[in-house]
């Protein structure tokens, strides 16, 4: 499943880029460091299907970026969260790994002209779940996602920006002990914009 999930994400990447480029647009690459919180159920210590709630966690990812005009940009972006575990009692479980493969629009809310900028985004993915047991199957599911990039351009070619994102991922209750399970990737990094 996870194979699938990133042979997607890899597809969707190629077909963005090649309309990107028949549209003439201006192409960017990413990379950010952060933290990973997860929220809801999924974070529950007393979870009762899960027997663990997830806990913050090291986040960290990269994303492309092309240009559509001066304010629209599509996107796809890729973060990997881990979370340790613990139950109610404070007992430690399995680490999971929450890779988060989103695909799309980002919208410039600010002055174009304007070297601070700061654009709001939408898109859709999936979310694959991968716990730290022997034998265990890693879970993948289709995810949403909402957020902003918030940054400083230093110049005409490279910026630092602060990135904070909300992924929900529609999961099998069952599995889970939700039918929602929220993960917030809050990171920071630098873009770099490539073409013209």
């Amino acid at each position: 499943m996870l194979r699938r999930a990133s042979g997607l994400f890899a597809a969707t990447f190629l077909v963005l880029a090649a309309g990107a480029t028949s549209l003439n647009a201006q192409f960017s690459i990413n990379a950010r460091a952060g933290v990973g919180v997860p929220t809801g159920s999924v974070a529950d210590s007393d979870n009762d299907v899960l027997g663990f709630g997830a806990e913050s966690g090291f986040a960290f990812g990269f994303g492309f970026g092309f240009g559509l005009g001066e304010r629209a940009e599509l996107r796809a972006n890729f973060d990997r969260t881990m979370h340790s575990t613990a139950d109610g009692a404070g007992t430690a479980g399995p680490d999971i790994d929450v890779n988060h493969y989103i695909v799309g629009l980002g919208y410039r809310i600010t002055n174009p002209e304007s070297p601070f900028y700061v654009s709001v985004n939408l898109g859709a993915g999936a979310l694959n779940f991968s716990p730290d047991v022997t034998d265990a199957e890693s879970e993948t599911n289709f995810a949403i996602n909402a957020g902003a990039e918030i940054g400083y351009w230093l110049g005409e070619s490279i910026a630092i920006f602060a990135s904070p994102q909300g992924d929900i991922a529609f999961t099998d209750e069952d599995v889970f002990g939700t039918s929602t399970a929220f993960v917030w990737p809050f990171t920071g990094g630098v873009k770099i914009k490539l073409g013209s």
